[in-house]
């Protein structure tokens, strides 16, 4: 099934790629990544709501996910919520300080935020 919903959003055919991985989330419903799956899905198909939301979920089943508070990080900025951006960029170096680019991530928004230049 994750397979599947990988190959369809490949495709950019987004309602069936959701449908793939809500399939795979009624049979292991506990399953963060699963969830953080069907975030990445409603994330490209335009429904940052959607995506927000999977992740709340994704991220109380398992907190210390980067993967997940990347992601959100990203859906935020999108929606041009610097400081929600900056909150999850900060929360990816607390589970994982030597993220790729995470300083430089921090830095850049919270210098959006505070009007300086970057």
């Amino acid at each position: 099934m994750l397979e599947n919903a990988d190959s369809n959003l490949k495709a950019h055919d987004y309602r069936k790629a959701e449908a793939a991985i809500s399939n795979a989330l009624v049979l292991q419903p506990d399953k963060a990544f699963i969830r953080r799956g069907r975030a990445r899905v409603r994330y490209a198909a335009g429904d940052f709501e959607g995506a927000i939301s999977d992740l709340g979920v994704a991220l109380q089943k398992d907190p210390d996910d980067p993967i997940s508070w990347q992601l959100l990080s990203q859906i935020e900025e999108e929606r041009h919520d610097m400081k929600a951006a900056l909150a999850a960029a900060q929360q990816v170096l607390v589970v994982d300080p030597l993220a790729s680019k995470g300083i430089k991530r921090v830095k850049t928004l919270q210098a959006v935020i505070d009007g300086r230049p970057i």
